[in-house]
């Protein structure tokens, strides 16, 4: 694809959709999901450091995703179908980024969105091989996406909820998504996930917390984290 062709097509998916078309002829998951949709161009792996290329186009603008092998149960049809559908337009999702609650509503805004792009089969538009999933299969992904969904904390259930550290945590997270259990992650694991974090909010235009108040907020979780 030429490089004019792939800026047309970025800027296009931001100005409609807001989000980021990764274009991409890697092929690291290509097995993994051809049994779901048949074959697809899967979406390379990327670090903050890396620069947007000559035409403008920045890899970045999406949140960063996982692995296949860091999905739940990544053998199910669930999971196969995700990686089919989900890294056509953007990074693999976690499910445990949203709610169950929430998952609903966020999959039917991308089945909406894909359902539009895989209509455009004529043009500069027909380069990118769109494919929608059926109803059925959008009833797999949500079902497999609130099986293994983030169970958020209650309002009664934040350890020492009126401390620095838990005031912080629940005004940075609940900008995304439910507040998550500190036993979900290990003291030594939750510096890495809160960076992750601070770099999703950033590329999603939320307000990014200081270094500071991610340290406060590591401080926090680890003192409650999983042993």
């Amino acid at each position: 694809m030429h490089c004019e062709q792939r800026s047309n097509i970025h800027s296009f998916y931001r100005r409609h959709f807001g989000i980021s078309y990764r274009h991409s002829d890697y092929s690291r998951d290509r097995a993994f999901a051809n049994d779901a949709r048949g074959p697809y161009d899967a979406p390379r792996s990327y670090d903050e450091s890396e620069p947007a290329d000559d035409a403008g186009y920045d890899e970045r603008a999406a949140p960063p995703g996982i692995s296949t092998e860091d999905l739940p149960d990544p053998n199910s049809p669930g999971a196969k179908l995700m990686v089919g559908y989900c890294t056509q337009c953007h990074n693999l999702p976690s499910p445990s980024m949203h709610t169950s609650a929430e998952w609903p509503g966020v999959a039917q805004r991308m089945f909406d969105r894909i359902s539009i792009l895989a209509g455009m089969s004529s043009g500069w538009m027909g380069m990118m091989r769109m494919k929608a999933p059926s109803a059925e299969q959008q009833e797999i992904m949500v079902s497999y996406l609130q099986a293994h969904a983030l169970t958020p904390l209650g309002p009664n259930e934040i350890p020492s909820p009126d401390s620095p550290g838990a005031v912080e945590f629940k005004s940075a997270c609940s900008q995304c998504h439910g507040l998550p259990d500190p036993k979900l992650h290990t003291a030594d694991e939750w510096p890495a996930v809160l960076t992750r974090m601070q770099f999703n909010m950033r590329s999603m235009g939320k307000q990014v917390i200081s270094d500071n108040e991610k340290n406060e907020i590591a401080a926090y979780l680890s003192e409650h984290a999983k042993q």
